[in-house]
């Protein structure tokens, strides 16, 4: 006589689940393949954070340069390797100034304010780049402000990271030497000026050729992953490559 339900021992066997055994050497095995691809996530992860410091940078720039087309003023530009900052010490700061001189008027009238439109006008630019926030240091009759500021050492991102400005290269050969400071001012024409200090602007030759700020981040002392170097050119937006 035949079993009524010939193969349900079978089907039994074969909805078996894992052995305890069986899901340790599982769950051994994602162990091993995370722990061989966590570096590489984590290295990515910084690199990533390389790009959007230089992206950041970059903004900056076009930001500023937009702005003098917008609003009929100059705009200074101050890119310095100062690590000064709020949070620790990081090499990288930036900051963004508009020419703006102040003309006094008869009572009850206020006094004016009108736009300076030549990136040469003496004393129209001065910022203390060294302040853990780069601040206006400008004289009367000048009263241009600093509108947008990025402190490397203001992030702890950054700093967590070590992410840091290491170089400004590329500049044209019969301007001011840059160091550790460079000056880019955008007319409302859309011509650049470059000098290596904010006192050098009214002598400043124009931007013919294009300049680099080079950010990358370091394992203690020793530079590691992507150089990400932001390309100022005198006629267009800035450029971010990778090398």
């Amino acid at each position: 006589m035949q079993p009524l339900f010939p193969n349900r021992r079978r089907s039994r066997r074969s909805e078996r689940g894992l052995t305890l055994i069986e899901l340790m050497v599982v769950v051994v095995i994602i162990a091993i393949l995370a722990v061989i691809a966590l570096p590489g996530l984590l290295g990515n992860t910084k690199d990533l954070a390389v790009y959007q410091a230089a992206q950041r940078v970059a903004e900056l720039v076009q930001g500023g340069r937009s702005r003098a087309l917008a609003t009929g003023s100059a705009h200074a530009i101050v890119f310095s390797t100062n690590g000064a900052g709020t949070l620790g010490t990081l090499p990288g700061k930036f900051a963004v100034q508009q020419g703006v001189r102040e003309i006094p008027a008869v009572a009850p009238a206020g006094p004016t304010r009108v736009p300076v439109s030549s990136c040469r006008t003496a004393g129209a630019f001065a910022m203390n780049v060294a302040a853990t926030t780069p601040t206006s240091t400008v004289v009367a009759p000048m009263v241009s402000p600093v509108n947008e500021t990025l402190v490397f050492a203001n992030d702890e991102r950054l700093i967590d990271y070590n992410i840091r400005v290491t170089t400004i290269t590329g500049v044209e050969a019969g301007t001011a030497g840059v160091g550790g400071e460079m000056w880019v001012c955008y007319t409302p024409t859309g011509r650049a000026y470059i000098a290596s200090s904010a006192g050098g602007l009214p002598a400043s030759q124009p931007l013919l050729s294009p300049v680099m700020i080079n950010i990358q981040r370091f394992d203690g002392a020793t530079p590691a992953g992507l150089v990400r170097s932001v390309v100022i050119t005198p006629g267009s937006a800035p450029r971010i490559f990778s090398r």
